[in-house]
């Protein structure tokens, strides 16, 4: 008469037990026939039984810049964040979450703007110099940053040089522009805007410049050309001499 002898164990799966002396963690069917005090056959069977370690896996997604609290810590940062708990059957519950970080959208606009002008920035004109910006929501529910970088050109006009008319009444005044940057064109007294720099044939009195760059933006200046004083000649009222005397003429 052969003995059979059958015994159950169930372990969490990664753990092990000791079966014929061995530690056996593979679910299975575990035998061993050894020799009766009778003398007859004894088969001992363990029947080995994995409970399931319960791993779950979370998603969350979050606004670069925001936390979320995870397993009594509030985070930040992207990655993953693990927790593991005892579940009803004495085996680990494993829990996840993993934490994805959703971008804040960021442009910038670079706007160039001649001195005196202005530009509408967020509902405002503005003239200043310097770095605005505007949260908005993007779609996701992060901000998105409009950032616009103003810019002033401020357009310096070369030194006069300037020769007022020789005499009285005379129209051979001169203005020379000097060190002249690349790119400026100049217009005097409204004339249409060219290269030139030197400007003759000039009368007396004021005269304006404009200086334009390759951007679109002018700076005007006026100046003066004094006229040098008339020649008069004072003569007396009629007078007569005599042979040999003499008058003075002014």
């Amino acid at each position: 008469h052969i003995l059979q002898l059958q015994d159950a164990r169930q372990i969490c799966a990664g753990d092990s037990t000791l079966i014929f002396g061995n530690y056996e963690n593979a679910a299975g069917l575990y035998s061993q026939t050894v020799q009766s005090a009778n003398g007859c056959d004894s088969t001992y069977t363990i029947t080995l039984e994995l409970f399931p370690v319960f791993q779950t896996l979370e998603t969350r997604q979050l606004c670069a810049g925001d936390s979320t609290l995870i397993f009594g810590n509030y985070e930040h940062a992207a990655g993953q964040y693990s927790q593991t708990t005892q579940s009803a059957n004495g085996c680990d519950s494993t829990h996840t979450i993993s934490l994805e970080l959703l971008p804040n959208f960021q442009t910038l606009e670079t706007r160039q703007l001649c001195a005196g002008d202005s530009t509408l920035i967020f509902g405002n004109y503005e003239h200043a110099a310097g770095l605005y910006s505007q949260v908005y929501q993007a779609a996701g529910g992060c901000d998105s940053i409009v950032r616009i970088e103003l810019q002033i050109r401020n357009l310096s006009m070369p030194a006069l040089q300037l020769k007022p008319p020789s005499c009285f009444g005379y129209a051979d005044g001169t203005m020379t522009l000097a060190a002249v940057p690349a790119g400026l064109t100049f217009s005097l007294d409204a004339a249409p805007f060219d290269t030139l720099a030197r400007y003759t044939g000039l009368e007396a009195g004021a005269h304006t410049v404009r200086a334009l760059d390759s951007f679109g933006c002018i700076r005007l200046d006026t100046f003066w050309l004094p006229e040098p004083l008339a020649v008069i000649v004072d003569l007396p009222e009629d007078t007569l001499i005599e042979l040999g005397q003499f008058v003075e003429i002014q």
